[in-house]
């Protein structure tokens, strides 16, 4: 999954370590960190057709930047190309 993160009312530094404390989060399978189970997102979301897997990571990445990160995001566009790869863009 590739995640392009827009910051349009942080600073510079603080948009840098959001779009990397992000990156982390949305990188990370949920339940595969130790102590931190419900840390990440659920990966099986990937296995679903296009439709549903737009509307279902919309709605994971919603969640988790809601919870958290404490952000309601202006806008969440999932698309995903003939070969595969999930694009996530995020307005915050």
């Amino acid at each position: 999954m590739v995640l392009d993160i827009t910051a349009t009312k942080y600073t510079e530094a603080e948009a840098a370590r959001l779009k990397r404390d992000m990156e982390f989060y949305f990188s990370t399978p949920r339940g595969s960190l130790p102590q931190m189970r419900n840390y990440g997102i659920d990966y099986s979301v990937f296995d679903l057709p296009v439709h549903q897997l737009q509307q279902r990571l919309t709605v994971e990445i919603i969640t988790g930047m809601r919870g958290q990160f404490g952000i309601n995001p202006q806008k969440v566009t999932v698309t995903a190309d003939e070969n595969g790869v999930v694009t996530a863009a995020v307005v915050i």
